[in-house]
């Protein structure tokens, strides 16, 4: 029996290019097509992750405005802050030191109409100027934001020495 003409050659020559194709173009399919839809979820999986971070940051600047004028409202927080008394208010200094102890916050910085520092209630997480410092701190080179009425300064980059 000749092998190179017979029908049972035939057969597994047709045999194997019936089973091989469809698997090729399976295989060719299920990767373009994993490969989109991986590209797809993990897009849209970064836009939700970044959706909540500014969801969260936006909270967090909101209750501290909301934080801030709260206390521009309290009575006495004008005679402090513009150091009209030279021993402030115990009730003050104290509602003080609780608002600015959030483990978030760094401090409560009150400033004159010109922009000078006028004084600083330091909070937990409070390190190097203008806490502890015989450094001036400047904020005419500190970027400004403006939410509401409210005008954020900063942030400022570390510097050498400077947590």
């Amino acid at each position: 029996m000749i092998i190179e003409k017979s029908i049972v050659r035939r057969y597994l020559v047709l045999s194997v290019i019936a089973s091989t194709l469809p698997v090729l173009s399976i295989g060719l399919l299920y990767d373009h097509f994993t490969g989109n839809a991986l590209e797809q979820l993990l897009g849209e999986k970064i836009s939700t992750h970044l959706t909540a971070t500014a969801n969260r940051l936006g909270a967090y600047v909101e209750a501290r405005r909301y934080q801030i004028e709260t206390l521009a409202n309290y009575p006495g927080i004008d005679d402090y802050s513009s150091q009209k008394k030279s021993q402030p208010s115990s009730e003050v200094t104290a509602l003080l030191q609780i608002e600015s102890d959030l483990p978030d916050l760094y401090g409560i910085l009150f400033f004159d109409a010109e922009g000078r520092l006028q004084r600083v209630v330091p909070g937990q997480a409070a390190a190097g100027p203008p806490y502890w410092s015989d450094r001036p701190f400047e904020t005419a080179h500190l970027p400004v934001t403006t939410l509401g009425e409210t005008e954020i300064l900063g942030p400022m980059p570390a510097a050498a020495g400077d947590s």
